[in-house]
């Protein structure tokens, strides 16, 4: 069972209860029938079962929020269960609304943590994860890549951004700040390393460069975006680099893996 609080300005605080996620993709087709909300109405408080007392801030008007929601709280596609030690950093990134990086500092709250995310859109939600829960997490509001500096990032679905290196980038682009993880990952230097890696196609070029940087214990829950071919790449990659590498989804293009070194 999932306690819900929805619009505590404007409904006066008014609590129901949502039964499942059923529930929660029959609010969301709802509101989206109502029409443009408030910002107030655009926020719904929940708590799962599964990070015990924690809540998270959704907007049930995006159905990324609820695909989300689902995947990490239902579904469990990132299973920290399958971590055998106590991580010394814990890198989100792609950290969308904060999810992970919520499930993950409740399951290890005294690691230093840090989570990035270029979407403006995002970040709203993102600092309410980690500020109304009390959370000390480190937000970055930037892309990450191989490179330090700027990019054009097309938001798309809140969910779905990506960077742009291209001449063909959509008109609707932003230009972010980019961080270099090979860079970052060279200057921490973490000997127990949980790293989570969904930045839409980034992968492509990151991943294979930053595997030489990382310590002899990580574990990596990663995203490809490229069909069966990117993900026997990938996968192979880790492989040859001493991981064992398992498909935790699989979603026409869209892949989830976890990688496990120790």
């Amino acid at each position: 069972m999932l306690f819900t609080r929805l619009g505590e300005t404007l409904l006066h605080k008014l609590t129901f209860v949502v039964l499942g996620i059923t529930s929660l993709w029959t609010v969301q087709r709802i509101l989206r029938r109502i029409g443009p909300l408030p910002e107030s109405l655009r926020q719904l408080r929940v708590w799962p079962r599964n990070i015990k007392g924690l809540s998270v801030c959704l907007d049930p008007t995006d159905i990324s929020h609820i695909i989300i929601f689902k995947e990490i709280f239902v579904d469990k596609i990132y299973d920290l269960d399958g971590v055998p030690f106590v991580p010394d950093l814990i890198v989100d990134c792609g950290g969308h609304i904060g999810l992970f990086s919520l499930l993950a500092r409740q399951r290890f709250p005294s690691v230093s943590a840090m989570v990035f995310e270029p979407n403006v859109a995002n970040l709203h939600y993102l600092h309410s994860q980690v500020e109304d829960n009390k959370l000390d997490v480190n937000i970055v509001p930037a892309a990450v890549s191989n490179f330090d500096g700027e990019a054009q990032f097309h938001a798309g679905c809140s969910c779905s951004g990506g960077i742009q290196t291209n001449s063909n980038s959509p008109l609707n682009v932003d230009k972010v700040k980019v961080v270099n993880l090979c860079r970052l990952l060279s200057e921490l230097r973490p000997k127990l390393l949980i790293l989570k890696m969904d930045i839409e196609g980034g992968e492509e070029v990151l991943l294979p460069e930053i595997l030489p940087l990382l310590p002899q214990k990580a574990a990596i829950f990663f995203e490809t975006h490229d069909g069966d071919a990117s993900w026997v790449k990938h996968s192979r990659n880790l492989q040859n680099a001493g991981f064992i590498v398992s498909q935790t989804s699989n979603r026409d293009r869209y892949c989830d893996g976890f990688a496990l070194r120790v």
